[in-house]
């Protein structure tokens, strides 16, 4: 139980991260309000209705070409929510990159490298975080035949996965090297786009002002 809570876990800075203190008034533009309005109402029905989607084995997409425009943040507090609510599912929780590289600490004498695939195929919620940027140096396509199988075993085995990219899905068609991923993945999930604003660099200004307004008072 210990071992699946750990995998189960959010990034630290997001372990407190709920969907009842998501703050949607951080973004300034109207269709950035607008569009994260939408991603938040998916978010909660996803939550309460969750059972429904692990029936029917459908997950989440979050995806928006800016960087630090909350998708991760998002997901966190979808992950926290599933985790409170369902404490004996298995999730697991993984940036893309992360995940690869578990498996790949395991090409040793006598560590079973199946078993820890195995456990990505299996789980009953996978949480993928930045999807794609772990593909920069994949010259022997090893990334993408990994994923894909995974992707694959969790289509048949009809287990829900959650995602979020910088990519949307048309765009994982240049990101990899054949179609294989993204046309696996539109089977798996719904397609939700996140603003186009980073509430990131508002937040990294607004916390630089209130320790210049400490540094220089007086």
């Amino acid at each position: 139980m210990d071992k699946r809570a750990e995998e189960a876990a959010v990034p630290e800075n997001f372990k407190d991260a709920k969907l009842n203190n998501f703050k949607k008034d951080v973004y300034v533009l109207p269709e950035s309000q607008e569009i994260i309005n939408l991603a938040f109402k998916a978010s909660k029905n996803f939550v309460w209705h969750f059972d429904k989607f692990r029936d029917e084995g459908k997950g989440l997409y979050f995806h928006s070409n800016t960087k630090g425009s909350g998708k991760t943040r998002l997901i966190s507090s979808i992950t926290n929510a599933i985790n409170s609510q369902h404490p004996q599912l298995h999730a697991i929780y993984k940036k893309a990159d992360d995940l690869l590289g578990e498996i790949k600490s395991t090409f040793i004498p006598n560590v079973d490298t199946e078993q820890v695939i195995d456990k990505f195929r299996t789980s009953d919620l996978l949480v993928v975080d930045d999807l794609g940027v772990e593909n920069i140096d994949d010259k022997n396509g090893w990334v993408e035949r990994t994923l894909t199988d995974i992707f694959d075993k969790r289509l048949e085995k009809n287990k829900v996965t959650i995602f979020s990219s910088n990519y949307s899905l048309s765009d994982l068609d240049g990101v990899y090297a054949s179609d294989r991923i993204s046309s696996r993945i539109r089977k798996m999930v719904v397609e939700i786009p996140m603003p186009e604003e980073s509430i990131r660099d508002q937040e990294s200004r607004k916390e630089a002002e209130e320790m210049e307004n400490i540094l220089f008072r007086g």
